[in-house]
């Protein structure tokens, strides 16, 4: 992979700070249902100005605090099988990443780094793929991407590059679609293989995989941040938010 060199445009930490997790139902029930499962949040409405994780039916009743405590705890990300939320917390004086259940107990730490973030669960639940940055204080853009076993065990550097980042796993779980130097890039599972699927102008973010295989990600290639499409390939990019304002 070549790198180029941009400074980090001004959106980027509110799209990195607001974060929703969705934890889907059985297809019938999301089918035949107004509801479509469970909501996982993070807020700021009870610890002010600390986000904390919430989680909430699909038609925002029965709002629930998961964490309750003095720091900040965000990125929420679910398993799919609804079961367990990974998320990052300063709690320990680093922004870590810990697991929980969905009712809020038995948090577990799992990584122990200076900062690791934007966990990403594998479609099976056995890993959980996130963005590190070991030297932060000294290179801020040394971000790079991790996978750990669920368990917090195994956890391996994949990436090599820096500003590597916003991991997401593929649909099937042999591919990790992520951000390299602010285009969209995919590798194999175990970091083999890597390849930067797009070549556009600005900032190229976010990147998820649709269930029909198609990749989802957000570009401020017309000069302002809009949803784009593209084929798993990379080809084929559409545009399909236009207006003059920042969308992501």
């Amino acid at each position: 992979m070549t790198s180029k060199t941009r400074q980090f445009p001004g959106t980027t930490g509110l799209v990195a700070g607001v974060r929703i997790a969705v934890v889907t139902g059985c297809l019938a029930a999301a089918a035949h249902s107004q509801a479509v499962g469970t909501i996982v949040f993070q807020s700021d409405r009870d610890a002010r100005p600390n986000t904390q994780i919430y989680s909430m039916n699909g038609d925002g009743t029965a709002v629930v605090r998961l964490t309750n405590d003095p720091w900040r705890d965000r990125n929420p990300a679910v398993s799919r099988d609804g079961k367990k939320v990974a998320f990052v917390s300063n709690r320990n004086g680093n922004d870590d990443i810990y697991v929980m259940n969905a009712d809020g107990s038995g948090v577990v730490q799992l990584t122990f780094g200076p900062l690791d973030e934007n966990p990403e669960w594998s479609p099976d639940g056995t890993k959980i793929a996130y963005e590190s940055n070991p030297n932060i204080g000294a290179n801020f853009f040394d971000f790079q991407v991790w996978v750990a076993n669920a368990d917090g065990t195994g956890t391996k550097k994949i990436t090599s590059e820096h500003l590597t980042s916003q991991p997401s796993w593929s649909r099937h779980g042999q591919r990790i679609f992520f951000n390299h130097n602010y285009e969209i890039a995919v590798m194999n599972s175990n970091g083999t293989g890597a390849t930067v699927l797009t070549t556009l102008q600005g900032y190229n973010e976010w990147p998820h995989q649709a269930p029909n295989g198609r990749i989802v990600f957000h570009s401020s290639q017309s000069g302002y941040y809009h949803i784009d499409v593209m084929n798993a390939d990379g080809t084929g990019v559409t545009e399909i938010t236009t207006e003059p304002a920042n969308d992501a």
